[in-house]
């Protein structure tokens, strides 16, 4: 069984001698106790279609004859069967699917309930966890065929908790997972991983996402696995990754799916970093506030009035003041920006009263035109607000 993964090697930290997966330690433990004789006996061939579905006992008999026959994972009904006998503990059935398991993986990716009920019967002896971790690190594909389904998703989690707790098989199984590209495609896996993992381990997954940020953050759910990254990370990890969303803050601001995770750095990153992305919002105000996704970013700055320092409201609420007239009336007229006019009126007015109380009459006093279009009424309401003006002439 090759060992040797060039394309992830460079993740590890190799300083440490503890961690390195290429040692002959890491190799006789994935290659200890092979499979013994009763996992290689030929078989059974397929009964012929169209008969009645085995009952319980008939299935059970079938088992207790040797490895388990693939036919009967094609059923919904037999397949609940074997589930059920897995689920009984008996030990010659459990022996009977795990020999099935280690040389016809594919069959249980349709029957993820059996998959599910076999990690949880071995749950408890190592060996049979190495004998399908082992499985597992030799096929290719294994997660994209059970990640999409509730029992793969449940099974895949218990088999990772599993290696946890034995500790001896999580570096293979790690390699496993990020040789496939849906593994990102599942932040709740992820997350699992972050979980259960001591991070020495489990800082490796963060290290290739940064990696490999671009493919992350194209899709919706790999953007949310980036989150989660961060939302884990420490060390020189966290370091890396906040070094990223500073120096493409306004790329992942505008981004479709970026915009998500930098959001997400936003609300649990560290007072520092939020108020160095806050200073490169402010920078770029006026373009971000007119875009789609970049205006949920700059909102996002100054929402975070319930975090410890007010600098981002500060940051953003001087940069609005230092806006001329165009810029400004062109952010009250627009179809996204004029969300983000109102609710910096509307956040800034307590805290910040005097600073809220100068914007507002700054746009009060922009041309009548202004304020009679469409989007800008939305704003024209909160400057009423903010100069206590309830009963202003209505201008539309």
């Amino acid at each position: 069984m090759p060992i040797d993964d060039p394309n992830l090697a460079a993740y590890w930290d190799d300083h440490d001698p503890a961690f390195n997966p290429y040692t002959s330690a890491f190799q006789s433990t994935l290659l200890a106790n092979p499979p013994s004789d009763y996992g290689s006996r030929r078989v059974s061939p397929a009964a012929p279609r169209g008969y009645p579905a085995p009952t319980l006992g008939e299935v059970r008999f079938r088992l207790l004859r040797g490895p388990m026959e693939p036919e009967l994972l094609s059923s919904l009904i037999t397949s609940t069967h074997v589930a059920r006998l897995l689920m009984d503990g008996d030990e010659q059935v459990r022996r009977s699917v795990l020999a099935t398991f280690k040389c016809d993986v594919r069959c249980f990716m349709k029957r993820q309930i059996v998959l599910l009920a076999m990690v949880r019967a071995c749950m408890w002896r190592p060996d049979e966890i190495q004998d399908i971790v082992r499985t597992v690190y030799c096929t290719n594909g294994f997660l994209s065929g059970v990640v999409k389904n509730n029992h793969g998703l449940t099974a895949l989690k218990e088999l990772i908790t599993a290696v946890v707790v034995h500790g001896r098989l999580l570096r293979p199984l790690i390699q496993c997972l990020l040789r496939e590209p849906l593994f990102y495609q599942s932040p709740e896996l992820v997350e699992h991983c972050f979980v259960t993992m001591p991070y020495d381990h489990s800082k490796f997954l963060i290290r290739f996402a940064i990696v490999h940020n671009v493919e992350l953050l194209s899709t919706s759910l790999g953007s949310r696995s980036m989150a989660r990254c961060f939302m884990y990370a420490r060390d020189r990890e966290l370091e890396n990754i906040e070094t990223y969303i500073l120096d493409c803050t306004t790329a992942l601001a505008t981004s479709k799916y970026g915009n998500y995770f930098l959001q997400r750095a936003i609300e649990y990153g560290g007072e520092r970093l939020l108020v160095d992305i806050a200073k490169r919002i402010a920078a770029d105000v006026v373009s971000l506030s007119l875009d789609q996704f970049g205006s949920y970013v700059v909102e996002s700055c100054f929402l975070q009035i319930m975090r410890s320092t007010m600098a981002p409201l500060q940051l953003v609420l001087d940069a609005f003041l230092a806006l001329g007239d165009d810029d400004l009336a062109e952010l009250v007229q627009g179809s996204f920006s004029n969300y983000v006019v109102s609710k910096l009126l509307r956040v800034a007015k307590d805290p910040k009263p005097a600073h809220a109380r100068e914007l507002a009459r700054r746009i009060e006093r922009l041309p009548t035109a202004v304020h009679r279009e469409m989007h800008a009424r939305r704003v024209m309401v909160e400057v009423r607000k903010t100069l206590q003006r309830p009963q202003a002439i209505r201008l539309y």
